[in-house]
């Protein structure tokens, strides 16, 4: 009987090591250019037997940048390589600069890298959250106000919002109390909005 349960565990092993190897398109080790040739289950992967393809790497073709998965895949959409995001279109290409994804703006540094946080782009100020997506509107960051317009670009000085007047300093941050700007005091309050009867 033990002999038996041995001999079981033994073709459940190599049954579990067969579809382990299948679920590569190439199953062989990778040349010094990170990729090989195709040679088992192509087709499953949009491959023709015998073609060369990459595995877990970056390419460039054209100009272009590509990613190949750990199956030879070229990446495609949103795709997390090390402890960086990076989005690739229909075709497979990294993308770069602002790029609008399912009606949010992101921005992609010149290496491709979505960006967070504060970021300066062509002059003007933009902050994105932790997910990449760009900020509009008004945003409590470590606990001061600022207020993004439209186009998600930081306001300073005088800005009506909403039919109140606030006022931003240099930096962005919404004031409060009194103010002395250009040599006159104003009176802000403590949501911001100017009280011209102080």
């Amino acid at each position: 009987m033990k002999k038996n349960m041995k001999v079981l565990a033994m073709a459940v092993g190599l049954t579990i090591m067969g579809s382990t190897t299948a679920a590569y398109a190439s199953p062989g080790g990778l040349d010094k250019n990170g990729g090989h040739t195709c040679r088992t289950n192509c087709g499953k992967y949009g491959l023709e037997t015998g073609e060369y393809h990459y595995h877990n790497n970056w390419k460039q073709d054209n100009g272009k940048w590509y990613f190949y998965d750990q199956n030879g895949t070229k990446a495609k959409g949103w795709q997390q390589v090390g402890t960086i995001w990076y989005y690739f279109n229909g075709n497979g290409a990294m993308q770069t600069g602002w790029q609008a994804i399912s009606g949010t703006w992101y921005y992609f540094n010149g290496s491709g890298a979505m960006q967070t946080g504060w970021q300066s782009i062509n002059g003007a100020w933009y902050y994105f959250n932790g997910s990449g997506a760009m900020q509009t509107g008004w945003q409590a960051i470590s606990g001061t106000w600022y207020y993004f317009n439209g186009s998600g670009a930081m306001q300073t000085g005088w800005q009506a919002i909403d039919g109140k007047w606030y006022y931003f300093n240099g930096s962005g941050a919404m004031q409060t109390g009194w103010q002395l700007i250009k040599g006159v005091k104003y009176y802000f309050e403590s949501n911001g909005a100017w009280n011209p009867n102080k």
